[in-house]
Order: structure tokens, then sequence, then C-alpha cells
């Protein structure tokens, strides 16, 4: 864990830090996209995710945290299909998808980026995009190929990537390479060709990581724009609390596997399991 968790946690002004940071307004309704119920992943003898149950509020923004080895990706990888859980269900939009390969779960619109950037770095950032795209191309291979002509349907989908890129504030980077991009405009790139494809729920592992604080705080403002203006959920991993604590309308805390709460950022930060599996019960005992 890092200092800066610490602090939040545990530091004589962790309320105070957090009290004025408050959750986005959205489109929330109680109905479920997504619910994990009774999940279990085994590795051999390590069981890494033990019978755990949390949803996803249509609409919301949600935090998953933990300490590392808690099982957080071990979720992820079982919500998007790259693991097959030993137990449990995973309901998307009312219906169980553990049978369904992770292509076929991205078509119901379940997308996610990883911890480490995956872009096309030798193209364009707006190719980028239009990968995101592909499927919506039109014409024939020697027409793709040699680019003999720009259909009316590859126009639109052209602009709506240009669109799409005013979103994150990187049309201006349109014809440059990806490479060419800042660590932080990278992660808003991978965002945007995500985006092009329409997810109803966004997985997003550590989207924040490795960023400078002004870049971390204006990918907060980013994602609550995408969370309201183009209807997605948002199911977060992060470790920098603060950062969660100030995006989410609800938090599940993990740890060994297990669930520890499941709550409003404000119930989480001053639950005393959470701060034990953080800081450990010595270190909360000290500094109560």
């Amino acid at each position: 864990m890092g200092v800066n968790d610490t602090a939040l946690l545990g530091g004589p002004d962790a309320n105070r830090r957090l009290d004025g940071m408050a959750s986005s307004p959205t489109r929330v309704n109680e109905t479920a996209l997504l619910e994990v119920d009774d999940l279990t992943v085994r590795f051999g003898g390590l069981c890494a995710v033990n019978g755990l149950s949390f949803r996803v509020k249509t609409g919301e923004i949600k935090g998953l945290i933990g300490p590392n080895g808690s099982g957080k990706s071990t979720v992820f990888n079982s919500i998007s299909g790259v693991y097959r859980p030993q137990a449990g269900k995973i309901l998307f939009d009312g219906k169980n998808i553990l049978k369904l390969p992770p292509h076929d779960r991205a078509k119901k619109g379940i997308l996610r980026t990883f911890q480490n950037i995956r872009l096309f770095s030798h193209m364009t950032v707006l190719d980028n995009v239009l990968v995101g795209l592909h499927t919506r191309m039109t014409g024939g291979v020697l027409e793709s190929c040699f680019r003999l002509r720009r259909t009316a349907k590859e126009e639109e989908v052209r602009e709506e990537s240009l669109r799409l890129l005013d979103l994150v504030h990187l049309r201006e980077y349109a014809d440059r390479p990806a490479s060419t991009l800042s660590f932080g405009q990278q992660r808003w790139l991978e965002l945007t060709r995500a985006l092009a494809a329409k997810p109803k729920l966004f997985l997003l592992d550590e989207i924040a990581s490795g960023m400078s604080h002004s870049e971390a705080e204006e990918t907060k403002e980013l994602l609550r724009s995408i969370n309201r203006e183009q209807d997605v959920t948002l199911l977060v991993i992060e470790h920098n609390m603060g950062w969660v604590f100030g995006l989410c309308d609800s938090v599940v805390c993990m740890n060994f596997g297990s669930k520890l709460i499941d709550g409003t950022p404000e119930e989480v930060k001053n639950d005393r399991r959470v701060i034990e599996a953080y800081l450990g019960e010595a270190d909360h005992a000290a500094n109560p």
C-alpha cells in the first residue's frame, strides 16, 4: 500500500481530506446491470475469490478496492470471461453470462481497460479510435486496402471518432502517432477506443495509476462525463483511495478474496475492517 493510501485511511487529516470529495451526480436507478452472486475462483489450492456477491446498478460508478492480492483483478477477469469460476453466477442484464466467451461478452456491452496500456503505438490517434469502430465500416477488401473511396458510412464513423476525441480533449492530436502522447493522454486514448464500441459496462483497471495528480483529477472528470453523457456504467479498480472515494457512488472492499463491506464511500472509509485490512490492527490501535 502506498504512503498516500495510508495517510488517507489512518492519518490525522484523513476525514478532513476526504469529506470534501462528493460523489458525482449520475442517473442511477435500482435495476442491477451486473450481479456477482457467490463467485468463487480457485487456482489449485489457492482460493482467489471466495463466495463474493455484489451488484452494480445501471448508471452507477462503483469502486472495487482492497489490498494487493485481495482478488480484485481475478473478479475483473471473471466478469470479462478470461477466467472460468468454479462456483457462482455473473448476471448481466439479468442473464447468466458465465458460459459466454470474452468476445460475446464484449458484444453484449462489457468492455475493459488493463493495467498496462494496450495501444497501436505506430498508428495515429485517430486510427486507434477507428479500430474500436471497425465493425461498422463498409466496403470491399480492395477498397479498404487501397482506400479507393470513402463511403458515407466511413465518413460518419470518422466523424464519430473525432467527436469522441473531443470528449477526452485529444482531437488536436488526431493525426499524430499514439506513441507521441503523454502517459495520461495514452490512457485517455485507450478509454476513447473502448468507448467507440459503445459499452454498457466499463471495467477500469487502475486507470489513474502512474498519472500525475492533475492528470488523475482530469481523468476523474472525464469518467464522470462518460458516465453522464454516454450512459455508461463504471466498475473501477484503483489503489488511490481518495480518488476512488471522490469518484464513486458506492464501493466494495475485498480482503483475502472475500467481501468486507459494500457501501457508500463514507461508510467504507470509516469501517474498522477496511482500516485494519490496509493498515493492520496493531497500526490502527497505535493511531486510533
